[in-house]
C-alpha cells in the first residue's frame, strides 16, 4: 500500500457537473454524497487509467468541493401540526414485461456542480514542468466525464467557457510549509464554494463533553446534538430562547466516512450475486463522524482538502482527512 509521501502532484478538474447523484448518503442522513462515494470514483477511474497509456499515474486521494447543489424534492403541505415537509421526487418507472405499473423503488437524487482534487503519484512527472502535462490532464478529464459520480451522470454545463473547466496541476512538496505556499493563490481558483472536511477531534470533544454530564450518552446523541436546535422557554420574559450550547462552531454536519463489518467474512464463493465471487464478503454498517463545508480560501494547504481511504484488518474500511491536525480554534 503506497503512503502519503508517494504523492508528487495535486490534480484539480474543476466545475464538473453531476445530475442525479445519489442524495441518500448512509440510512440516517441525505443531502450529499458519501466520501466513499468519490474514493469509489477514484477507484473505478484507476482501473481505467491501467487500460490507458496513463497506466503509471496512481491515485492515492480524492477532494470534493461542491460550487451548487440542488436535491429534487418538492415541498408540500402535510397537516396542521406538521406545515410544510420536503419529499424527494421519484421516477415513474416504463410498464413491466405484463403491461403494469413497475413499483417505484423510493430514492433521492441530487444535482452537483464539483472540482474533484485527486492526490497523485506519477515520478514520471517530476522533471517535466506543468505546462507540458496538461494534455494528459484533459485526457483524464475526458476520462472522467465517461463515468458517473455516485450514481450521477457527470457533464459539461452549456455554454461554459472553457477556461473555467481546464484541468490544473499543483507539485507535492516533501513539508507542509511548501505545499501551504504554493496553495495560497492557486485556492481562489475554487471559490466560490465550499469544501468537505472531517472534524472527528470535535466529534470526540463533544462526544467527552456529553458524557461529562451523562455517562450514558452514546456517540449517536453527538451526531443529534450537532443536527438539531434546542428551544427553552423564560417564564420571566416570557419569550423562547435558543441554547447557548446548541450555537454552531461552524457548518457542522453529520457525515457517514465508511463502513464497519458486522461479523465474519464469508468465505470466497458462498455468496451468489456477488461483484468478484473469488473474494470474501463482509456485512457491513456505516461509521459516522463530524464534517465540515467550508470556503477553500480557508484552507491553508491543499493536503487539507484530500480524504484517503484505509483498511483496518478488512474489518474497517474509513476515509481519512488531515484537516484536523491544522485546525486551529
Amino acid at each position: 500500500m503506497r503512503t502519503v509521501t508517494d504523492a508528487t502532484h495535486f490534480i484539480v478538474l474543476p466545475h464538473v457537473s453531476v445530475i442525479g447523484a445519489n442524495a441518500i448518503s448512509s440510512p440516517i442522513t441525505h443531502g450529499f454524497p458519501s466520501i466513499t462515494a468519490f474514493a469509489g470514483l477514484m477507484w473505478a477511474m484507476q482501473r481505467k487509467l491501467g487500460r490507458t497509456q496513463l497506466s503509471d499515474i496512481s491515485l492515492l486521494g480524492v477532494g470534493v468541493v461542491c460550487h451548487r447543489h440542488s436535491e429534487q424534492a418538492l415541498p408540500y403541505w402535510a397537516g396542521n401540526g406538521t406545515g410544510m415537509v420536503r419529499s424527494f421526487t421519484q421516477s415513474r418507472n416504463p410498464l413491466n414485461a405484463k403491461g403494469e405499473i413497475s413499483p417505484i423503488i423510493e430514492e433521492g437524487r441530487t444535482n452537483l456542480e464539483l472540482s474533484l482534487v485527486f492526490e497523485v503519484s506519477c515520478p514520471r512527472w517530476l522533471p517535466m514542468p506543468l505546462i507540458s502535462i496538461v494534455q494528459e490532464l484533459r485526457t483524464m478529464r475526458a476520462l472522467l466525464m465517461t463515468m458517473r459520480a455516485a450514481g450521477g451522470v457527470m457533464f459539461e454545463r452549456p455554454g461554459a467557457p472553457a477556461s473555467r473547466s481546464e484541468p490544473w496541476a499543483v507539485p507535492c512538496a516533501s513539508d507542509r510549509e511548501s505545499n501551504e505556499e504554493t496553495f495560497s493563490d492557486l485556492r481562489f481558483a475554487l471559490s466560490p464554494g465550499f469544501a468537505l472536511v472531517s472534524r472527528h477531534q470535535l466529534f470526540l470533544d463533544n462526544l467527552a463533553k456529553i458524557r461529562s454530564q451523562d455517562e450514558e450518552a452514546s456517540a449517536f446523541d453527538v451526531l443529534l446534538a450537532s443536527c438539531r436546535r434546542e428551544w427553552s422557554y423564560c417564564s420571566e420574559t416570557g419569550k423562547w430562547f435558543q441554547s447557548g450550547a446548541d450555537v454552531r462552531e461552524g457548518w457542522i454536519e453529520p457525515i457517514p466516512v465508511g463502513f464497519a463489518s458486522l461479523g465474519r467474512a464469508s468465505e470466497p464463493g458462498r455468496l451468489e450475486g456477488v461483484r468478484d465471487p473469488s473474494l470474501r464478503h463482509f456485512f457491513v454498517e456505516s461509521v459516522y463522524s463530524l464534517g465540515e463545508w467550508i470556503p477553500p480560501y480557508k484552507i491553508s494547504s491543499i493536503e487539507d482538502l484530500i480524504w484517503r481511504p484505509r483498511s483496518e484488518g478488512g474489518r474497517l474500511f474509513d476515509c481519512k482527512n488531515s484537516y484536523e491536525a491544522s485546525f486551529k480554534n
